[in-house]
């Protein structure tokens, strides 16, 4: 019998049931056929918190697939200052997956930041992290799908406000200090747009005084999506040798003539533009490269698919590379405990063409496509 799939969305993502369901956050993949067999129920789509960090997320992930109240552990709760239990927990009462265990275990397919939140949850698995109610390890998944997965962040969040020197998010004027002097108003009116941020560890009533340790901290997305946020996490991450792992690499831009820069595609959707074109001429500060060890060459960094930098969506690379291979289109034989790039499957999609905005009717069926392509190879993976 084939394995659960799961959903799970990436920064400033939804649930299926957000946004008055009027614009689906995974495009045609609810319209594709996941499974051979027609009396396993379809796949499910996860909704975690759009802008928490990747642990918070990883736990509301493993509450909300298994059931229960979410619980962010004393530990981790303790050392950022907010909440460690969410009682009466909406999200975990109705589970996604109740038979989810070693011997019922699930595919994860992720886009953006959903790539780490599938990971830290793997980890913490490994780690037996929600006993004693539940004993657990890394075999629990069967694969991880990313899609224009954020392996090693992305070089965005310097230019919106994180510094170049802790990737924490600086006290000072930027798009995301913006931001977060709104959060408040936002969080309390976002219901009336049928959107959830999610963030009940940090209070109901989300006022100033708990913004601030929440934004400036590192327990948010803001840091961990930054270099120095995902350097940290891939300490600590790791690939486990029963799983598959795949990443499916997105990129819309062309070479600017007689230089390293790139500019946006006539195809990328304009929403992405500015954004594109500030990866696309980013350069690491000497700062920078004295908080980070490693090489980091700016021109490896600058293709991307106007959020992510493609070169970070492969796989990951800092501190130290992890077992990777890449595969031609024709690549049937994978092995598990290594990150399998899929690079000729999604060239030129931007970032949204893959989920959020498919386009027109033509695009619409060949993203459908991709996704019914995904769930035969993860089938087969039986």
């Amino acid at each position: 019998m084939p394995h659960q799939i799961i959903f799970v969305h990436g920064f400033f993502g939804w649930g299926s049931n957000e946004l008055m369901q009027c614009l689906p956050y995974w495009g045609e993949a609810k319209n594709a056929d996941p499974f051979k067999d027609k009396n396993v129920s379809k796949a499910k789509f996860a909704s975690v918190g759009p802008i928490s960090s990747n642990h918070d997320r990883a736990c509301e992930l493993f509450y909300q697939i298994k059931g229960g109240d979410c619980d962010y552990g004393a530990e981790h709760a303790k050392k950022h200052k907010h909440q460690q239990i969410l009682e009466q927990w909406e999200k975990g009462a109705q589970p996604l997956y109740s038979n989810w265990d070693e011997s019922n275990p699930i595919h994860l397919v992720c886009h953006s930041q959903g790539t780490p939140t599938a990971r830290m949850l793997q980890y913490l698995l490994q780690q037996n992290y929600f006993a004693p109610k539940h004993q657990t390890n890394a075999n629990w998944i069967k694969s991880i799908s990313s899609i224009s997965g954020a392996h090693n962040g992305t070089t965005l969040l310097y230019s919106l406000g994180c510094s170049d020197t802790t990737g924490k998010v600086k006290d000072q004027p930027s798009l995301i200090r913006w931001f977060s002097n709104r959060l408040p108003y936002l969080t309390k009116h976002s219901a009336k747009l049928n959107y959830n941020f999610d963030l009940g560890q940090w209070g109901k009533m989300l006022n100033n005084d708990r913004v601030k340790p929440f934004i400036f901290g590192e327990d948010n997305a803001f840091y961990d999506l930054s270099l120095h946020g995902m350097h940290q996490c891939n300490q600590i991450l790791k690939e486990y040798p029963e799983t598959y792992y795949f990443s499916y690499t997105t990129q819309q831009t062309v070479k600017f003539p007689f230089t390293d820069s790139h500019i946006p595609g006539i195809r990328m959707n304009l929403l992405l533009w500015c954004f594109s074109w500030l990866m696309g001429k980013y350069s690491f500060s000497e700062d920078f490269r004295k908080s980070l060890a490693g090489d980091y060459n700016n021109s490896d960094w600058r293709k991307n698919d106007g959020i992510t930098p493609t070169y970070a969506q492969e796989f990951p690379r800092y501190p130290k590379q992890h077992a990777h291979k890449y595969c031609s289109q024709n690549t049937t034989n994978f092995e598990p405990g290594l990150w399998h790039i899929m690079e000729h499957e999604l060239s030129a999609w931007d970032h949204w063409d893959v989920t959020i905005f498919p386009g027109f009717c033509k695009t619409r069926q060949k993203q459908r496509r991709f996704y019914q392509t995904l769930f035969n190879r993860l089938n087969d993976l039986q």
